[in-house]
Order: C-alpha cells, then sequence, then structure tokens
C-alpha cells in the first residue's frame, strides 16, 4: 500500500459513521486538503483495486469499507505489544539477556506443515484465475508456488525459502481475496486459512 492510500484510507474510516458511507470527495477536503484531485483519485483506485474500499457511488463517491480495510486501520493504529520479563536469576536459562551494545541470537519458528503447503500449491494452481490479478503479478504469483513446489520436492526444503514466498504470495494476493470474500463470490473458508499461514 502506498502512502497515499494508506492516508486516504485512514481518512475514511475517521469519516466513518453509523448508517452512511464515507466519501472520498469529503475526504479529501476534509481531511486532506492539499492533494489534487488525481492524487486523490489516484489512491482511491490503488485501494479499490486491492479490495480495501468497495462500490463507489454517487457524485461524492461514497465507499463501503471492507473488513480487511478496517482491521488493516486498526491494527495501524494498535499500541505496540508490551513486553515486560521479570527475572530474578538468570543462571543455565534458556531465557537470556542482552546487555546495551552486545548482540544475540533469535530464533523464530513458524509451524507450517508440508501438508498446508501442498494445499497451498494446490489452491493457487486450481483457484488463482478467480483473483483476477493482473499479469505482472500473476507471473509473479505462478513463481512463488513453483518456487514452494520445487522446495517440497526436495528431502528437506529450505525454511527459508517457503516462508519468504509464502510471505510474498500473501502479499501480493490478499487484496484480491479480500474483494472476492466481500463481494462474495467465494467461499471464505476457502482462502482465510491461508492468509493465516505466514
Amino acid at each position: 500500500m502506498t502512502p497515499d492510500e494508506n492516508d486516504l484510507l485512514c481518512a475514511l474510516v475517521d469519516m466513518t459513521t453509523p448508517g452512511k458511507k464515507p466519501s472520498i470527495v469529503e475526504a479529501g477536503m476534509q481531511q486532506l486538503p492539499d492533494w489534487a484531485k488525481d492524487r486523490l483519485l489516484l489512491a482511491a483506485h490503488g485501494l479499490e483495486k486491492q479490495g480495501y474500499i468497495l462500490n463507489p457511488t454517487g457524485p461524492l463517491f461514497n465507499v463501503a469499507l471492507s473488513s480487511i480495510a478496517r482491521k488493516y486501520v486498526a491494527a495501524l493504529r494498535a499500541p505496540p505489544p508490551a513486553q515486560s520479563i521479570h527475572i530474578g536469576t538468570n543462571n543455565h536459562s534458556p531465557i537470556q539477556q542482552v546487555g546495551h551494545g552486545a548482540s544475540g541470537t533469535q530464533t523464530v519458528t513458524y509451524n507450517v506443515t508440508r501438508d498446508d503447503l501442498q494445499k497451498l500449491v494446490t489452491l493457487f494452481r486450481e483457484h488463482s484465475a478467480e483473483l483476477d490479478l493482473d499479469q505482472k503479478s500473476q507471473r509473479q504469483v505462478e513463481s512463488y508456488v513453483s518456487t514452494i513446489e520445487a522446495q517440497l520436492d526436495q528431502d528437506e526444503p529450505n525454511s527459508v525459502i517457503l516462508r519468504e514466498a509464502g510471505k510474498s504470495l500473501k502479499t501480493i494476493s490478499e487484496g484480491a481475496i479480500g474483494n472476492l470474500i466481500a463481494a462474495g463470490i467465494t467461499n471464505p473458508g476457502l482462502w482465510q486459512w491461508f492468509l493465516g499461514l505466514f
């Protein structure tokens, strides 16, 4: 998402009131007054293409906000999680502190199984056309799916390659998946499990 799309989406969420769809034109006039009309419409088009805004209507371009849009803005505005660890003595502990200026290593593991990855490959092979992606995005999707498929053929797949390919697939396709789900074109369960994988 571009910074302009981000700013417009936040403005639209701020202008949402019960029973009334927010207006792109009013958001531009009230919250983004220094924006030219072309800049506003370009950001709006990008949000619509990604599935964050739906069904622009009327001369003021009133729009519905998808659930993905609301979740995105809520996550954007959520305070960062606080972490407090109180340790008395730290001898021979699996938890280690690193002092200021020192370096440490942290390992994060993902619980994505080989079956999950095979299901992901099958899902994209059978249903990626439904996403209605542009040619460049479709080629990228095919490339990442092929990468995952090639890794699954290995005795010991490279978890870094799998994770990065999966995250890239999610980034490219989540807006289109949101559109399908919001428009009721597809069964939400078909894609939602994938969005939670990476």
